[in-house]
């Protein structure tokens, strides 16, 4: 039987710009989640449906969000997460986690939310942040 893998050395990426971007690992990101999907389904019943049971056909899929949090350090990748806040651009992402082989996200999404910094006096300073996915998810 298969163990578990660890999910340490994961990344969490931001693209420069378009389709080929360059991506640069956002500092400090200590937990996220990676993509899954939820396909919308459509009700195709009607007064011809046999034995009158219901009918259905798949409708389109939702990527969801990325929620995470970060430990906050002011350092350039993250000033580029807020920069992409305060824009509303759509951006690239990627996400890719080193197991063996490796697994890698690209998809493009929204800087929904970049949470409140926390300020415990004893303890680290951290900041969640959500990102929706826009379009397709692809996976590698």
């Amino acid at each position: 039987m298969t163990a578990g893998r660890r999910a340490y050395g994961s990344e969490f990426r931001l693209g420069d710009g378009g389709s080929n971007s360059t991506f640069t690992k956002i500092a400090k990101v200590s937990k996220f989640n990676a993509p899954g999907g939820k396909r919308t389904i459509l009700d195709d019943s009607d007064h011809d449906s046999a034995d009158g049971a219901m009918e259905f056909i798949a409708g389109m899929i939702n990527f969801g969000k990325i929620s995470g949090e970060l430990t906050y350090i002011n350092d350039a990748t993250q000033q580029s997460l807020e920069s992409v806040l305060d824009s509303g651009a759509l951006q690239y992402f990627q996400i890719v986690i080193p197991t063996s082989p490796s697994k890698q996200f690209d998809f493009r999404g929204i800087v929904e939310e970049l949470g409140d910094i926390t300020l415990d006096a004893d303890g680290k300073m951290v900041q969640p942040f959500t990102i929706q996915i826009s379009g397709k998810v692809t996976r590698t």
